[in-house]
């Protein structure tokens, strides 16, 4: 059986996407294959999709060791450029279903490709109830000092709890120094700083400083909590595209004044080709185009 596959590039990370042949095969097998980034195509992950009672489309997501995962946003805009520029999907606003949720996307297009995917990020949650954090039930632009310079805190939720630093210096405080800081989230926080990045409007540099969570979140989530925090606190625009940059990449951000969070991806593809699969992977050379 052969597997056509196509190659994506999104927000800093590579996936495959592939149609999930009806007949079924070694799904994990052909994930570790072609993924392997020394012997096979390389990637992140495989994505295989069919068509779902749930949304327009279910996706299946499969690790470089074969074992099934949540998509990441990256997954979910690689599978939506796959689906549009294949005409899988006759419109440019879709949802994409997996185990255990569903999102909803925009593909941006432009002469019938798709050249990015726009999410609905939802709201932030800045109760610090709910965040939890220790602090009064709106944390803003809380003044901290750490070895003798000043610091604003904000404090809120974006997928996992997060602690914005912001300060009119360029300059992040010692990872030591923010023990105390961690002890006013019980249940685990992850530290950002962040500072206006050259003379770029708009545009936001994001360092991570600790975490005490058990799993690391995803990087979109911080460039959104950062873009959130600065926004409240009067240092970034409403209504604007914020250019977040994190270590992974770039990422743009936009947030309307009621803090409606939405994010567009760049997609790209990378190549394209096919792979001989069975109920156990062929041994002999696997990939063609």
């Amino acid at each position: 059986m052969t597997l056509p596959f196509y190659k994506y590039y999104a927000c800093g990370h590579d996936y495959l996407c592939a149609a999930a042949p009806e007949n079924g095969m070694d799904a994990p097998a052909a994930a570790i294959r072609l993924c392997a980034r020394k012997h096979g195509v390389g990637a992140e992950g495989l994505l295989l999709l069919s068509p779902s009672d749930r949304g327009d489309y279910g996706i299946r997501c499969l690790n470089p060791d074969g074992a099934a995962v949540p998509p990441s946003l990256a997954a979910l805009s690689c599978a939506a450029k796959y689906l549009y520029d294949l005409a899988l999907v006759n419109r440019t606003e879709l949802c994409l279903a997996y185990p255990g949720g569903s999102r909803r996307l925009r593909v941006e297009s432009c002469g019938g490709r798709a050249w990015g995917v726009r999410m609905d990020l939802g709201y932030p949650t800045l109760d610090g109830a709910a965040v939890p954090c220790r602090y009064r039930a709106l944390t803003r632009a809380r003044p901290l000092c750490f070895s003798g310079r000043d610091y604003a805190l904000t404090a809120l939720r974006v997928g996992s709890a997060f602690a914005v630093l912001y300060a009119a210096h360029a300059t992040p405080p010692e990872a030591e120094a923010l023990t105390p800081l961690l002890a006013d989230f019980p249940q685990g926080v992850t530290v950002l700083f962040t500072r206006r990045a050259g003379e770029a409007p708009n545009a936001l540099e994001v360092t991570p400083l600790r975490s005490t969570l058990p799993e690391p979140c995803e990087e979109i989530c911080s460039a959104c909590a950062a873009a959130v925090a600065c926004a409240i606190s009067g240092e970034a625009d409403f209504e604007e595209e914020l250019n977040i940059r994190c270590p992974g990449g770039e990422y743009p951000v936009f947030l309307s004044t009621e803090l409606h969070m939405y994010y567009t991806a760049t997609v790209c593809e990378v190549c394209r080709g096919s792979c001989e699969t069975a109920p156990e992977i062929k041994n002999s050379p696997f990939c063609s185009g």
